[in-house]
C-alpha cells in the first residue's frame, strides 16, 4: 500500500487458499482433509466470507458462462429428462427461456445485455456441477443463515441433498456418484483421520448415494 510492496504473510496465504478452496465443488470436503481440520465446519468457519476481491468481474464472467451453459441445455435438450425436486419448474423455465426472442439464435457476449435477459424468473437457473439451482428464494437453503438476502443464490454454500430448489441432470447425478466414491476412497487410504471427520464423510457418502437412488435417470 502506499507505493511499499505487500509482503504476504503465512497465515494470509492460508486464508486466501482457503476461501478459493471453499468455493470449488466439494471444497469443503478437500479443504477439511487438506487443512486437517476436526470437522467440515470447522474448516468452512476458517474459509470464511469476504466482500472484497474482483466482485465486479467474477459476477461479469459468471453471467457469459450461465448463459452459455443454459443455452447449451436447451440446444442439448436437457431440461427434458430433468430429476430432483425442482424438475417441473426447471423444465418450465429452460422452456420459457428456450422462446426468448433475444436469448435464442446469437451469441451475446454483452454481460450487461446478457444479464437483462437472464433477470427475469425464467433466467433464474444456475447450472453446476452438483446441482442445477432452479433458484425461488423463498425455498433457498443457502441464504438461510445469510444476512444478505440478494435475489440469487450463494452456490457456495448450495446443499444440493437437501434444498427444494435443485433439479438434477444426468451428468449432475454422475458427479455426484463420483464424489460419493471419492469420499469412500479417501476414507480407505487415510484410516487416520480425526474421528469426527470421518464420521461426517462417511454419513455423507451415504446420503448421496441415497439421494442419487431417489433420483435416478437413465443416461442418454
Amino acid at each position: 500500500m502506499n507505493g511499499t510492496p505487500w509482503i504476504l504473510s503465512t497465515r494470509q496465504f492460508r486464508r486466501t487458499l482457503a476461501w478459493f478452496i471453499a468455493r470449488q465443488p466439494g471444497g469443503a470436503v478437500a479443504g477439511a482433509i487438506a487443512y486437517r481440520h476436526l470437522s467440515i465446519q470447522m474448516f468452512e468457519g476458517y474459509a470464511g466470507t469476504s466482500d472484497s476481491g474482483f466482485r465486479a468481474e467474477v459476477e461479469a464472467e459468471q453471467a457469459l458462462l450461465r448463459g452459455s451453459d443454459l443455452m447449451a441445455m436447451i440446444d442439448q435438450h436437457e431440461h427434458t429428462p430433468l430429476t430432483g425436486p425442482a424438475a417441473a419448474e426447471g423444465a418450465s423455465r429452460l422452456a420459457a427461456l428456450a422462446g426468448h426472442p433475444q436469448f435464442t439464435g446469437a451469441v451475446i457476449t454483452d454481460p450487461k445485455r446478457l444479464a437483462r435477459v437472464l433477470k427475469g424468473k425464467a433466467g433464474a437457473i444456475y447450472p453446476g456441477e452438483y446441482a442445477t439451482c432452479v433458484f425461488d428464494i423463498r425455498k433457498a437453503l443457502c441464504l438461510n443463515n445469510s444476512t444478505n438476502k440478494s435475489a440469487v443464490p450463494q452456490l457456495d454454500h448450495c446443499q444440493p441433498l437437501t434444498c427444494a430448489n435443485v433439479a438434477l441432470t444426468v451428468d449432475n447425478l454422475t458427479k455426484l456418484n463420483a464424489e460419493a466414491e471419492k469420499i469412500a476412497d479417501t476414507l480407505r487410504e487415510r484410516p487416520t483421520l480425526p474421528p469426527l471427520l470421518h464420521s461426517q464423510l462417511s454419513e455423507r457418502a451415504s446420503q448421496i448415494h441415497a439421494f442419487v437412488d431417489r433420483h435416478y435417470l437413465n443416461p442418454r
